[in-house]
């Protein structure tokens, strides 16, 4: 903070008059005040993942902003929480939430707390149902755009082959019903292991009807699609041998979390954990929302499902008793 000070104090002298560089004051004033917020909120997450919560920390773009904070946008489940997160150049207007996994939710730098969409009456959730079953979600739900897909893509080096297999085979699955993905963040990203993640679903920042999908950029740049899907095909925990079947196995995650709060979902995936189900590939066998997952895969090819695991699918997914 020191430094940060000099500096600025170097720089308004350097200025003839005052009123001509004034404004640094005003912008190095509003990020640091910022700053201190987001730090004390950061402690406060890293506390209460420490006490077995899972705080959830979504970063926005306001859209208009430059390509490094398009890049780091997105939502991260802690301890998968990377520093650059939390942090703002001058004049960045985006937007910082922080989910401790209570119900509420904080705008990391209004401070503000609010309900989560979880906290909304069933009511309410079941009007909103029947506005999508009827096609009159304009106004409270949006599904991926081509065009805005195609923009954030942009300058990422991922061949236009590679990303017409993503989009096309999610404009097919969402035409099917069932699922939305509102959005999608370009960057490197990690599973609950550690792990390298291609692709990856994540529930939309409130829950409800929209997920959202992380694609790993850092893999996919400069490789073909001939190349993607040898290397996937090399997988032996997971059933799907190409590109189009990876998607597919992260829209099975999304059908699973469609019309689910954060808190259901959450519930949902502890109740799945050891319900894996054997004879479709090691990561079914051992996580039951992976086993829904590779189900949707199982279902694309037209291959036989073991009954357990549409037992699973039908309960998670078609909603069957």
């Amino acid at each position: 903070m020191k430094d940060e000070i000099n500096d600025l104090i170097n720089k308004l002298v350097s200025y003839p008059k005052f009123n001509i560089g004034k404004y640094l004051l005003h912008d190095t004033v509003i990020t640091q005040s910022k700053k201190i917020v987001t730090d004390s909120i950061k402690a406060n997450a890293e506390l209460q993942a420490l006490s077995g919560l899972k705080p959830k920390i979504v970063r926005k773009s306001s859209g208009n902003c430059c390509k490094w904070c398009e890049e780091i946008a997105g939502t991260y489940i802690y301890p998968n929480v990377p520093d650059d997160v939390y942090r703002r150049h001058r004049g960045c207007t985006c937007t910082v939430e922080y989910f401790p996994g209570d119900g509420r939710v904080q705008n990391v730098h209004s401070k503000e707390w609010y309900k989560a969409e979880s906290e909304r009456t069933k009511e309410w959730y079941e009007e909103r149902q029947k506005r999508v079953v009827n096609n009159e979600y304009s106004d409270i739900i949006k599904s991926l755009d081509i065009d805005d897909f195609d923009v954030k893509a942009e300058g990422r080096g991922i061949d236009s082959e590679v990303l017409d297999v993503i989009k096309n085979t999610i404009k097919t699955y969402e035409a099917k019903g069932g699922m939305y993905i509102s959005d999608v963040h370009f960057g490197e990203f990690f599973d609950d292991n550690g792990k390298t993640a291609l692709l990856q679903i994540i529930p939309a920042a409130y829950g409800g009807y929209t997920t959202e999908l992380n694609i790993n950029s850092k893999f996919f740049e400069g490789r073909t699609l001939d190349e993607i899907n040898k290397h996937i095909a090399r997988f032996e925990n997971n059933l799907p041998q190409t590109l189009e079947e990876a998607v597919i196995h992260e829209c099975g995650h999304a059908k699973a979390y469609y019309g689910k709060s954060i808190e259901e979902i959450v519930k949902m995936n502890e109740a799945l954990k050891n319900k894996g189900v054997d004879g479709i590939s090691k990561i079914a066998l051992k996580d039951g929302a992976e086993c829904i997952a590779e189900t949707e895969v199982l279902l694309f090819r037209g291959q036989k499902v073991p009954e357990k695991a549409m037992n699973l699918y039908n309960k998670y997914v078609r909603r069957k008793k």
